[in-house]
């Protein structure tokens, strides 16, 4: 949860006239790497947009995440020029008072590891901005709006253009036999799926509700399907893939159920059909593409008996959070993440499942690849990854 200021004109009270915002906004930017090698940002410009209406723009500097940081801050401004103030309120008054906003664009980037760079990706910047207008005040003639979702994702076309840029790295590199070779053998691992329906029952976006259950599984999939087929093309021969687990009684989803100990229903039958469809179409590329392997965890079943039975993996706690706030420790402020300084923190994370909203604890994460790597027919099919590694 972001704060940000803006300046705005001294209060008028004819209500008939217009009132236009030019101004520049300050903003902060937390960057995260959870990845083994650093990651060097070019810089940027973003363009801000509400209802697909150019209202501003974002520099972004150039800048350097280093591996496994998340304190990474970048100052950057938002620039605004001649917005309709009026205009947008009037229209996000009649939605839920929240105004949506929305940050596009691109930005490339490449890769260190050891002082060497690797090589050049392109990230897209996806973020979605709801401005809750019951929470926007002036105090001096200071609008203060919260923003209460945002999210940065590297979607799954980009991911296959840098992959099909690393196979040409490879070429370049290694010539084209063994770039073959290699992108043979290689496993390739696949996990999908979370964050589009947790965003589907959260998001209150008319774009959403225009898909039924099927509708919006089959897109998820379809995409998916695509993204196999070219890697397929490319060389891939053997994939991991991992089912979803049930996301609705995970911290989160529990606190988005009102705290009452159920889990949040909305979002059970999105996975239950994901599942169903995942399992169905790797059945079916196994019989269209030439070589085709793969290994898929039932990820469902191996979470559930982690949260329902803890002791038997040498945990305490499967249903509350190690760290977080609110009912279950379902929010995700875990270290003052989103704006929030008031939060809650185990004195063992190795006694939790999860260690905050939606993610898995160290101790419960290798169980949990234990199983994916060597596990039986049971939990994992029909080759476990270490197989499909041998192979």
């Amino acid at each position: 949860m972001n704060f940000y200021q803006i300046e705005k004109p001294p209060n008028n009270d004819n209500n008939n006239q217009t009132l236009m915002l030019s101004s520049v906004i300050s903003l902060s930017l937390n960057a995260e790497n959870h990845n083994k090698f650093g990651i060097g940002y070019g810089g940027t410009r973003f363009g801000v947009y509400h209802e697909d209406m150019n209202i501003g723009s974002i520099r972004i500097p150039r800048f350097f995440q280093p591996p496994h940081s998340d304190d990474v801050v970048v100052q950057s401004r938002v620039l605004l020029e001649c917005v309709n103030v009026t205009k947008i309120l009037g229209m996000a008054s009649h939605v839920n008072d929240m105004a949506e906003v929305k940050i596009l664009g691109d930005v490339r980037a490449h890769l260190w590891l050891l002082h060497v760079n690797l090589f050049h990706i392109k990230v897209a910047m996806d973020c979605d901005m709801n401005i809750n207008l019951k929470d926007l005040t002036s105090t001096n003639g200071i609008y203060s709006a919260k923003v209460i979702k945002s999210r940065l994702v590297i979607d799954l076309r980009t991911q296959l253009s840098n992959f099909r840029n690393v196979r040409k790295i490879l070429k370049q590199r290694l010539g084209k036999a063994e770039a073959t070779k290699l992108l043979n053998k290689s496993v390739y691992f696949i996990s999908i799926g979370s964050n589009d329906y947790l965003v589907r029952v959260t998001d209150n976006s008319t774009l959403f509700s225009s898909y039924s259950q099927h509708q919006y599984v089959d897109l998820v999939i379809g995409n998916l399907t695509y993204v196999i087929k070219e890697i397929h093309k490319i060389g891939g021969r053997k994939f991991g893939f991992v089912g979803l687990g049930p996301l609705g009684c995970f911290p989160l989803g529990k606190m988005l159920a009102n705290g009452t100990g159920a889990c949040l229903q909305q979002i059970s039958p999105f996975i239950e059909l994901h599942n169903k469809a995942l399992s169905l179409l790797l059945q079916k590329l196994q019989k269209e593409l030439k070589g085709f392997k793969y290994s898929l965890a039932n990820f469902h079943d191996l979470v559930s008996q982690l949260m329902d039975h803890p002791t038997r993996y040498g945990l305490k706690e499967g249903n509350v959070a190690c760290c977080g706030s609110g009912a279950y420790r379902g929010f995700y402020s875990c270290g003052g993440r989103l704006g929030v300084e008031d939060y809650e923190l185990c004195e063992d994370p190795s006694e939790y499942v999860f260690f905050d909203s939606a993610h898995f604890t160290d101790k419960a994460n290798h169980y949990l690849s234990q199983q994916m790597w060597s596990g039986n027919s049971n939990v994992v099919g029909p080759y476990n990854l270490k197989s499909l590694f041998e192979q």
